[in-house]
């Protein structure tokens, strides 16, 4: 660290040179069905050498630094079917899955705990900050020939705010709505509600301080097709 502005205070990360940050990611899944379900799966990985970071993006690149190596992997599961009858009336369900597991491998130029900044106090065996363990979305719809409505409940594990993992933000389920009304061919009325029962929680806590999730959001369009 140096003292930029002369004021007796460490307030500036110099490393020099910067290496070429490098990676390599593969994904390999599977997708079928048994009787009415079908069902994907997928496994993901992606492993970083000479990672780049920065405080924030609108820092520039001359701002940034290799924070070390680090890796990321996972697996994501879909399963959905349709509960409908004969009669004209679909039930579609399908439930998906995320699951991921993340850390920092090598540090060579993190920032120190209390600097305030994303990359915060990372160390080795730390997780990346804002990337959850389990995510999870259920859909449930019901669907006619000129009607389609669906309930949409979507949850995320709790996540580090910084890569010191010292604080989290909790879990949060959220529930949306969405409806579709085909007026004619090419022409379809739509209404939506995100975050249906209104419901407060913090959604970051990056820059300064926690900033709020969206709240009840009501939006009406048409769509047209030509």
């Amino acid at each position: 660290y140096i003292d930029s502005n002369g004021d007796g205070t460490k307030d500036k990360l110099i490393q020099e040179p910067k290496s070429i940050e490098e990676s390599l990611s593969f994904e390999i899944g599977a997708r079928g069905g048994f009787g009415k379900f079908g069902y994907e799966i997928t496994y993901f990985s992606t492993d970083y050498e000479n990672m780049l970071a920065g405080e924030s993006l609108a820092a520039g690149v001359n701002e940034t630094y290799n924070i070390g190596d680090a890796s990321v992997d996972g697996v994501e599961l879909l399963v959905a079917t349709n509960f409908g009858s004969d009669a004209g009336i679909g039930l579609p369900v399908s439930l998906s899955a995320t699951f991921t597991n993340n850390e920092f491998e090598k540090i060579t130029g993190a920032p120190q705990e209390g600097d305030g900044g994303y990359y915060d106090g990372a160390a080795v065996g730390n997780s990346f900050p804002y990337i959850p363990d389990t995510k999870l979305n259920l859909n449930i719809g019901l669907v006619s020939d000129y009607i389609r409505t669906y309930l949409n409940y979507s949850y995320q594990d709790q996540v580090f705010t910084s890569a010191a993992n010292t604080e989290k933000l909790e879990s949060i389920g959220l529930l949306d709505w969405s409806g579709f009304y085909e007026v004619k061919k090419g022409v379809t009325a739509f209404a939506k509600v995100t975050n249906l029962t209104d419901k407060e929680y913090p959604h970051a806590a990056h820059p300064s301080g926690y900033r709020p999730g969206a709240p009840r959001i009501w939006s009406l369009g048409m769509e047209f097709e030509f």
